[in-house]
């Protein structure tokens, strides 16, 4: 909250017109009267400190020392100096000179986003300004006017009612002497017209007159009809080959391949041993599960998955393998692993590569179950089918088909599409 020190407030309006001579203003005698109020002041923080930059400050007038309606009002953004501010009221919203009419006004003055202050500021006379309600000396008004209606012109004639004027004819004077000659009045209109004289006789031929000036160029005629075709040149010689042009968008992923067939049914478990009939009575408590037979599934996961266009970059022989996809697999202490898993695609490099089945976990590096196989990939789709089998670590993992190249760089796999099952079994 901001408090407002004025520091003084002058009224430069007055309800009479020769204000502005008694000021001693540089004007003349039939200049209006400036119907504008400097205000000047001072901003103040709470704290006592000045109040500096730019402000938005909204002015009004009221009849009224408090409440009311304000009945004129204007918003200006100040600069501030040190706090102190002075500014000149009706420059944005011109006052009027109806706004005095010899009632006492009251200013309020409101910072921008805060309430206005209090109390308001009286409008008061300046020095001289006393002498207005009654005239001391000479006048020099434009006109005259009294309850609105004007009674001297501005050519210092009496326009007002003429009734009361007149006083009581007097007697006749002595008639005055003969004045001199008035001037010459001015000429008369023109008469009309007289009637047309007789025709004089033909005159002699005039010379000839010289010859006009050579008229302008015409304008061009149209084009005529194009001739016809010359023989071909000889061909120009053959032009440096141009830039490799920009590799072109990967196109869109292939359709995903139909499932592969589902893998043979493991073996089932061997049947529990019976428990021993109790006696008769009472219905004892069902009896704990039996061992889970030898070989049997504890789980059969199909799966296809398509790897599109781009698949991934099989490295050159000698490194580890490269998972190409797969799926998720918990395996149980002392379970066995089986897969059966189909893959298809081709690699733009041309090299043979040695596929598997692989399980890995986490960033570890694929861990080949059973013996690879060689996988000649042509310039089009093959397939190759690996199945393999084994006891490996309890743990979960990602078991899929893996590669690495037997000879030749490294290539992306394209189109690579995998599928087939996971068994988990005792």
């Amino acid at each position: 909250m901001k408090k407002l020190a004025i520091a003084h407030s002058r009224l430069r309006l007055l309800p009479l017109l020769w204000f502005a001579a008694m000021l001693g203003l540089a004007r003349s005698a039939a200049a209006a009267v400036p119907l504008e109020l400097t205000q000047e002041g001072r901003l103040l923080q709470t704290d006592g400190t000045p109040e500096t930059g730019s402000i938005g400050i909204a002015f009004a007038l009221y009849t009224d020392a408090s409440g009311g309606t304000a009945v004129w009002t204007e918003t200006q953004t100040l600069t501030l100096d040190d706090g102190y501010f002075s500014t000149e009221l009706g420059s944005v919203q011109p006052l009027t000179a109806g706004l005095f009419d010899g009632n006492t006004k009251y200013l309020g003055i409101t910072i921008a986003g805060e309430s206005e202050m209090t109390p308001r500021e009286t409008l008061t006379s300046v020095p001289y300004a006393v002498i207005a309600g009654d005239v001391n000396g000479d006048i020099n008004p434009t006109s005259v006017s009294i309850g609105g209606k004007t009674v001297i012109n501005a050519q210092g004639a009496w326009v007002g009612p003429l009734t009361g004027l007149a006083g009581t004819a007097g007697p006749a004077g002595a008639t005055g002497a003969q004045g001199p000659a008035g001037p010459t009045g001015p000429a008369g209109p023109a008469g009309a017209a007289g009637a047309a004289g007789a025709k004089g006789a033909t005159g002699a031929t005039g010379a000839t007159g010289a010859a006009g000036a050579t008229g302008s160029t015409g304008s061009t005629g149209a084009t005529g009809a194009v001739g016809p075709a010359g023989p071909t040149g000889p061909a120009g010689a053959a032009g440096a080959a141009g830039a490799k042009g920009a590799t072109g968008a990967t196109g869109a992923a292939g359709a995903t391949g139909a499932a592969g067939a589902t893998g043979a049914t493991g073996l089932t478990g061997g049947t529990g041993l019976t428990g021993a009939t109790g006696a008769v009575g009472p219905t004892g408590a069902a009896g704990a599960a039996g061992a889970a037979g030898a070989n049997s599934i504890t789980s059969l996961t199909p799966f296809s998955e398509s790897l599109g266009r781009g698949g991934p970059t099989i490295p050159t022989a000698g490194t580890t393998y490269t998972m190409v996809g797969g799926l998720s697999v918990t395996v149980g202490a002392s379970q066995n692993l089986i897969a059966s898993i189909t893959g298809g695609g081709f690699i733009d490099s041309g090299a043979v590569l040695d596929v598997g089945i692989c399980y890995e976990s986490g960033t570890a590096a694929p861990v080949l179950i059973g013996e690879a196989m060689p996988w000649d990939t042509p310039s089009s789709d093959s397939t190759i089918t690996i199945t393999a089998a084994a006891a490996i670590p309890q743990g979960t993992y990602t078991v899929g088909l893996c590669a690495e190249q037997s000879g030749g760089s490294a290539g992306v796999l394209w189109e690579a599409v995998i599928s087939g099952w996971v068994i988990v079994s005792n």
